[in-house]
């Protein structure tokens, strides 16, 4: 349901606002996944942690939440893109 609500619904929806607004509010959804699925979070967390062995639990915490938030906008980005698919079609003709 979370899947199809993201991908039917609420991004071809965010794609029709300022980009600005849009990305905010994808960034918004992604920190309410995040608190939906706190044991995947926990393993980006942990993962993170194994990786930069030399920040802090503060600095890993952001660095998370940065990324939830960047995977939820690059998902936007394809639905900002999909009408110039259609602008290119009509300059090729």
């Amino acid at each position: 349901m979370e899947l199809w609500f993201k991908y039917r619904i609420l991004l071809p929806l965010l794609s029709f606002l300022p980009q600005t607004v849009a990305y905010r509010l994808a960034s918004f959804f992604a920190r309410f996944i995040n608190q939906q699925h706190l044991a995947d979070t926990a393993v980006i967390k942990q993962q993170m942690q194994m990786v930069f062995k030399n920040k802090n639990p503060i600095d890993i915490e952001s660095d998370s939440d940065y990324f939830s938030g960047l995977i939820e906008r690059e998902a936007l980005d394809t639905f900002f893109l999909e009408p110039c698919k259609r602008l290119r079609k009509l300059i090729s003709l």
